[in-house]
């Protein structure tokens, strides 16, 4: 049931909380005693009433609704007698005696509503709107951390990738800087193979040479055997120098195969290492890599003939690495 005393408190309260204090300068009608003073006092007590949420007046007593009732008709009454000041009529001094109503009314006002503003002003409060608010900014909070969580969660990926990449990076860069020894092994024997190819060739000519000669020798008069001892000595000294010569071109020729050789050997170990990741990740299967890296390893450190010793072991070590291979394959096919 709505309370009149506190409807007609409410319509007095909301008169003055609408009042516009700037109509009471009233310049161009009074000049200069016009009320520009009385602006700020005014503009004081309407803030003040401006805080009486008029809504709840119902839950005060009657006795406090009649002192708001009364407060704001008195402040209202004063806004009335400015409205209606008469300059010629009233004189400065009454002018003033109004401007200084508005201000002794404040502190009275003040100390006779401020219990009953403050208790109206809580019972303002929406707490349903601050609960509403409280959820709103809990679940932007939680909002914001999944979305930290994610930019987070992205930025461990990105780190991770970037890292292996760094790591296969300095892996390859790791190997190839392993396949430069092997690559400076081949250019050396390259050198040496050239150097002694080009010993075989001159060998060769020199013994070709003195192959000619020796067939022209007995037609040089100092040369020409008198009897059966020189006959033999002139032979087995022709013997003895052709044999020096092959000999040294025997050996001259070995040389040059087994610096070639190793070259070549050099050389398939370094393709070896470079070529050893890619085939690493194309294979997932753990086996199987194991079985690529027993392989090259054989490949790249296993001793090889350095072209002056022939082994026949090469068909036993195929044996071995096969029999340490199969039972890998086979576990891994099954």
């Amino acid at each position: 049931m709505t309370n009149p005393t506190a409807e007609a408190c409410k319509k007095s309260v909301e008169r003055i909380q609408n009042f516009d204090a700037k109509t009471l300068v009233r310049r161009e009608d009074l000049g200069q005693l016009s009320f520009i003073n009385a602006v700020e006092p005014a503009q004081k007590l309407i803030d003040f009433f401006n805080l009486i949420p008029t809504d709840f007046l119902d839950e005060v007593p009657d006795n406090i609704i009649g002192q708001i009732k009364s407060h704001a008709d008195s402040v209202f009454n004063t806004f009335g007698s400015i409205l209606n000041f008469s300059a010629l009529q009233n004189s400065a001094g009454e002018r003033d005696n109004l401007i200084e109503v508005l201000k002794n009314n404040f502190e009275p006002i003040f100390n006779g509503l401020h219990n009953v503003v403050s208790y109206l002003t809580s019972r303002k409060r929406d707490f349903g709107a601050l609960e509403r608010e409280a959820r709103a900014a809990t679940q932007a909070a939680k909002d914001a951390a999944d979305e930290l969580k994610g930019e987070l969660n992205k930025s461990v990926e990105d780190a991770q990738r970037i890292m292996d990449n760094i790591r296969k990076t300095a892996s390859e860069q790791g190997v190839s800087q392993k396949a430069i020894y092997f690559k400076d092994e081949s250019d050396i024997h390259a050198k040496e193979a050239d150097k002694w190819r080009k010993y075989t060739v001159r060998t060769a000519i020199l013994l070709g040479a003195f192959a000619a000669f020796s067939i022209l020798l007995h037609k040089i008069p100092f040369f020409v055997p008198t009897n059966t001892y020189d006959s033999i000595q002139l032979t087995a000294s022709k013997a003895l120098v052709a044999a020096s010569i092959g000999y040294m071109l025997i050996l001259c020729a070995r040389n040059f195969m087994s610096h070639k050789h190793n070259e070549i050997l050099n050389k398939h170990r370094q393709n070896a290492l470079l070529t050893f990741n890619a085939l690493v990740d194309a294979t997932k299967d753990e086996s199987k890599r194991d079985i690529i890296l027993q392989s090259a390893a054989s490949c790249i450190f296993s001793p090889q003939d350095t072209g002056y010793n022939k082994h026949g072991s090469s068909g036993d070590s195929g044996t071995v690495k096969f029999v340490e291979i199969a039972p890998k394959m086979s576990g891994s096919g099954s």
